[in-house]
C-alpha cells in the first residue's frame, strides 16, 4: 500500500491546487508590536492507541483524540486554517468476493450525492493480495458559512473489513501555507502503524 501511494504522489494526485485568494492583511498590520519568536517545530509521530494507525505531524499543531465532537482524530494548525481528521470505520463487505467494488461505489456516489462538495479528482486503486484490498483517493473543494475550502481524502481499506479515511481540510486562502504539509501528513499516514521514515521537509 505504501508503493500505491508513492506512485500517486508521483503522478501529483495528492497536490493541493494553488490558493484561491491570498491571504489579507489586516488593518493596522505595520503598526503591531513586535512578534514574539514561535516556537520550533518539528515532526512528531502519533500512533493510536485504541485503532493502531500512526502517522506524522507538526509539534506546533494540536491533536485531539478524544472523540467527543466527532471523528477518533483531529489535529488542527495553530491558527485554526487547516485541520487534518482520520476517521475508523468498517464494513464487512471487504471481507466477501466483489465486496470491495461494492465499497467503492457507495463511496464514489456519497461524493456524487453531496452538494457541498466540487470533486475535481478521484482515483481507486485495489490490491490482489496481502492486508490492503485497496484504496480511493478524492480531492476537490467545498464551501462552508461562504468561505472556500480545500479538501483531500485517503481511504484505505482493509480485508478485514476496517476502513481508515484521513482527510485534510485547508482555508483556500491558506493553502500555499499548508498545502505541502497536508500533502505529508495524509501521504505518510500508516493504517498498520508502522510509521515509515520522518518526513524531510521543513515545518513552521
Amino acid at each position: 500500500m505504501t508503493a500505491i501511494r508513492n506512485t500517486m504522489l508521483a503522478l501529483g494526485m495528492l497536490l493541493f491546487l494553488p490558493a484561491c485568494a491570498p491571504t489579507q492583511e489586516g488593518p493596522g498590520a505595520d503598526d503591531a508590536a513586535p512578534e514574539v519568536a514561535p516556537e520550533a517545530a518539528e515532526w512528531t509521530l502519533y500512533r493510536s492507541p485504541s485503532h493502531g494507525y500512526a502517522l506524522w505531524y507538526p509539534s506546533t499543531w494540536i491533536p485531539d483524540d478524544t472523540g467527543a465532537e466527532g471523528p477518533p482524530l483531529r489535529i488542527e494548525s495553530p491558527d485554526w486554517e487547516a485541520v487534518f481528521i482520520v476517521s475508523s470505520l468498517g464494513d464487512q463487505r471487504l471481507a466477501e468476493q466483489g465486496g470491495l467494488d461494492a465499497v467503492l461505489a457507495d463511496i464514489r456516489a456519497g461524493f456524487d450525492q453531496d452538494a457541498r462538495y466540487s470533486l475535481e479528482g478521484y482515483e481507486e486503486q485495489r490490491e490482489e493480495n496481502g492486508t490492503f484490498a485497496g484504496m480511493y483517493i478524492a480531492r476537490g473543494g467545498f464551501t462552508d458559512d461562504g468561505t472556500e475550502y480545500r479538501f483531500k481524502e485517503i481511504g484505505d481499506l482493509l480485508r478485514d473489513g476496517r476502513i481508515f479515511v484521513s482527510t485534510a481540510h485547508v482555508r483556500s486562502s491558506s493553502t500555499a501555507r499548508y498545502g505541502e504539509i497536508l500533502d505529508e501528513m495524509i501521504g505518510g499516514f500508516d493504517a498498520l502503524g508502522v510509521g515509515g521514515e520522518k518526513p524531510a521537509m521543513a515545518v513552521e
